[in-house]
């Protein structure tokens, strides 16, 4: 680690700015806005908020926890108890994720100011700061998200640096599990984090392994080459101190997602995430709900009369289920849990009778995560209002060009030629595929709030697409050096 610090600090030289300068001015602008909205802005409370807060009185005795949202975030509003108390950790949390992402730049890159840009990008970004403001999980999932990514890059680098397997690396990669699976209980959609994150460090030392082990007869790249990497060739699957990480890194995230698991099951008789699973099928199944069969008529009819008088209020189907809930519970007799597995009955048959609707739910709901959200209260800022509106719509225009960029840019991947031009550091690999894991993922199992999915890993995209742009302009640079 010593040995990584001092290059970095060289590397910060040059520009004049040490590295305790950089973080300095970062910090110094999170701190700021920071000050600024808590003075000028109040917590905003939303239809969700609501319901996280009916949970944490559960948790704090009203009655039985229903299972109905994941734990993590109704846990920290009962510990931080008011509104207020929640906004000022939310606002230190915004800064942490700032300070993350200053050092995970500098970590990816070997450059401070990378770091300092990382951490501006993420601060400066209108829409992840009023976030901090709504009593909303996504700022806590972020700085789970946020965490679980440094410590996994920072293993992958002392894996880099220094052999052998220390305590330290054993403690890091069980935060990198800890931290994912602490996201996954705030946010279901971050499942995946823990195991992708380990899934990257063995692909990486096979790489390493096709790379340095391979003969030169057998050539790197070819069929033969691909195969001596993958069997006894391939000294990665024979590294036993590996082997050790990923198991640390994947017992505090089942552990943490094996108890509430098995909380589910035990009091809902579900092997789920969620105890009303069915409620969350049907906002896709219920684009197409006229094609259920006659034997459940019942329930076909009452939610197609809703669903029409949603339509006909918004313009969308989606979140017909909540208005349809208690007729739909008069007329089939059925409690609020029995339902929700009936629909769900119901959804997996329309599911596999109609998979090409399916896919198109999907579809929609995956567009939709681009679609670059600002959460907030504009009416709060008065006289300010129509400035802060004017830089707002000139961020989320901003966010969609990334966004395109960054979709557009993966395919682009795929080709040689880009690859070689853009040079990806291994840790920028792991963020396109956080993005895309993150952008599917939550796509297949939900099709109401999805612009909200994309929140916590909105700066990643922003990263990947700004490191594209500072190779390709290093690219031009060399150009016109070589003229």
């Amino acid at each position: 680690m010593n040995e990584m610090n001092e290059r970095v600090a060289s590397s910060a030289r040059p520009s004049g700015i040490s590295p305790w300068g950089w973080l300095g001015i970062v910090g110094g602008i999170a701190v700021l806005e920071r000050l600024v909205l808590w003075v000028a802005y109040s917590p905003v409370i939303f239809d969700d908020t609501n319901s996280y807060r009916r949970l944490a009185g559960q948790l704090l005795g009203s009655a039985p926890f229903d299972g109905t949202r994941s734990p993590g975030f109704p846990i920290f509003l009962a510990w931080l108890g008011p509104d207020r108390n929640v906004y000022a950790v939310q606002l230190v949390l915004g800064l942490a994720i700032t300070l993350l992402f200053f050092y995970l730049g500098w970590l990816v890159s070997g450059r401070v100011a990378v770091g300092a840009t990382a951490a501006l990008i993420h601060t400066l970004n209108l829409g992840q700061l009023l976030f901090e403001a709504d009593l909303l999980a996504e700022t806590l999932t972020t700085f789970f998200a946020v965490l679980a990514i440094c410590a996994g890059v920072y293993l992958f680098k002392q894996e880099q640096t220094a052999g052998g397997v220390s305590l330290k690396k054993i403690g890091i990669a069980f935060v990198t599990g800890a931290a994912g699976g602490l996201a996954s209980l705030v946010r279901p959609q971050f499942v995946f984090l823990p195991f992708l994150i380990a899934l990257w460090l063995v692909l990486e030392s096979t790489r390493k392994s096709l790379q340095a082990g391979t003969p030169d007869h057998e050539g790197k790249r070819s069929i033969r080459g691909l195969f001596y990497a993958l069997t006894a060739g391939n000294t990665a699957w024979k590294d036993l101190q590996l082997w050790l990480l990923v198991f640390a890194i994947f017992v505090p995230a089942l552990f943490l997602n094996g108890l509430w698991v098995n909380y589910i099951h035990s009091q809902f008789g579900a092997w789920s995430m969620s105890s009303d699973d069915g409620y969350h099928l049907i906002q896709h199944t219920g684009k197409f709900f006229e094609y259920v069969p006659d034997e459940d008529a019942a329930i076909r009819d009452t939610f197609l009369k809703y669903r029409t008088i949603q339509i006909a209020n918004t313009g969308s189907s989606s979140n017909t289920i909540w208005a349809a809930l208690p007729a739909l519970q008069k007329i089939s007799g059925l409690g609020f849990y029995k339902l929700s597995r009936k629909l769900q009955e119901i959804s997996l048959q329309l599911i596999r009778e109609h998979p090409l609707l399916y896919l198109g739910s999907i579809f929609e709901a995956w567009a939709w995560f681009w679609s670059a959200p600002f959460y907030w209260a504009p009416q709060q800022l008065g006289a300010a209002q129509g400035l802060f509106g004017a830089l707002v719509q000139l961020q989320r225009i901003a966010l969609w060009g990334a966004n395109a960029i960054f979709i557009l840019g993966t395919f682009a991947l795929l080709i040689p030629r880009v690859r070689k031009k853009l040079a990806l550091p291994s840790a920028v690999w792991l963020f396109v595929g956080i993005v895309w894991v993150n952008s599917i993922l939550q796509a297949v199992v939900e099709a109401s709030e999805n612009p909200r999915y994309s929140v916590s890993t909105q700066t990643l995209v922003l990263l990947v697409v700004a490191w594209c742009f500072w190779k390709l302009i290093q690219e031009r640079g060399r150009r016109r050096e070589t003229l």
